[in-house]
């Protein structure tokens, strides 16, 4: 793993270990899950989680299927 994306999994890392422990209850049970893309490069996606991919996947399905998620 390059030096640059292992800085980068450490700033995320922080900022969704902050989240995880100012957001949610500790007994919530929540996985979080980063997702950073480019759309014009698919070689440039940037994925982290301790979650089951699958898991990440069908809830991608179902969010788009909402009405708006977009934040």
């Amino acid at each position: 793993m390059s030096p640059k994306m292992e800085g980068a999994m450490r700033i995320v890392s922080k900022h969704l270990d902050a989240i995880q422990r100012e957001v949610f209850k500790p007994d919530a049970g929540m996985k979080l899950t980063f997702i950073a893309r480019a759309p014009n490069n698919p070689e440039a996606d940037f994925l982290m989680s301790k979650d089951d991919l699958s898991e990440v996947a069908e809830l991608l399905i179902r969010s788009s299927r909402r009405e708006d998620v977009r934040a």
